[in-house]
């Protein structure tokens, strides 16, 4: 039948196709996550929030979690704030409800990294340092906080700890904070440049949109620093 047949999609990856199934809490949710990692903002919203409204009406806690997690990363990758942190603390009430701590620790995670694209280092600082087993991607934003702290020491000891279990892009987000440390006059620096832009675009083309805006700053603070004025003008409109 054909929630069967939207089942058998599911497993097969075709979201799209089982949501027209059997539109329900479940596909819904599907499409809208396949949505937002293909960057399709408005799509994913809408199809996060029909699943939202069916998991309500049936009781699905977990569907209504997920979907607030997707919901509050996609304003966070729009640049919306505010509406990030609202969606964020109706997924946090859900988890802390149904007990999902790894939840519970993306949420603090997005919303420390988040306070960093704002300049808030300090705050953030204050999350990433206490972390007890971190991730790669906590110690490197960790490196990053030290390094605009002016912790050297600090900054390098968790870049060396990232670069050990890094891998694929992850490792070059690394060693972009590793250039920044060992060499201060990097923004004159045409390797660094091209380390920059070179990673910046692979985030873009190969994961969501959020890991390479996280990278704007640094993008305009180099093509800006080069007269690269028309690049970083491009840029910055693609994202707005």
């Amino acid at each position: 039948d054909a929630r069967q047949s939207a089942l058998m999609h599911l497993a097969e990856g075709s979201t799209w196709e089982a949501v027209r199934l059997y539109p329900c809490a479940l596909t819904c949710l599907y499409a809208g996550a396949g949505a937002y990692a293909d960057g399709k903002y408005t799509s994913a919203l809408e199809y996060l929030g029909r699943s939202y409204d069916l998991a309500a009406q049936s009781g699905y806690a977990r569907i209504m979690m997920n979907c607030q997690v997707f919901i509050s990363n996609c304003y966070s990758d729009l640049g919306s704030m505010d509406d990030m942190f609202r969606h964020c603390r109706i997924a946090d009430r859900l988890a802390r409800s149904l007990g999902e701590t790894e939840i519970l620790r993306s949420l603090e995670y997005n919303i420390a990294a988040t306070r960093m694209e704002k300049g808030d280092y300090s705050s953030s600082y204050s999350y990433f340092s206490r972390i007890a087993n971190p991730t790669v991607m906590d110690l490197h934003k960790l490196a990053i906080c030290c390094e605009m702290l002016e912790k050297r020491q600090e900054a390098f000891a968790a870049v060396n700890a990232a670069e050990q279990a890094a891998e694929g892009l992850e490792r070059e987000m690394c060693a972009l904070v590793r250039y920044r440390l060992e060499h201060p006059e990097y923004l004159q620096d045409t390797a660094y440049g091209k380390m920059l832009m070179d990673t910046f675009l692979a985030l873009k083309q190969q994961c969501s949109l959020g890991y390479a805006r996280f990278h704007l700053y640094w993008v305009e603070q180099w093509c800006c620093a080069n007269r690269q004025y028309r690049m970083v003008y491009e840029i910055v409109k693609d994202f707005l």
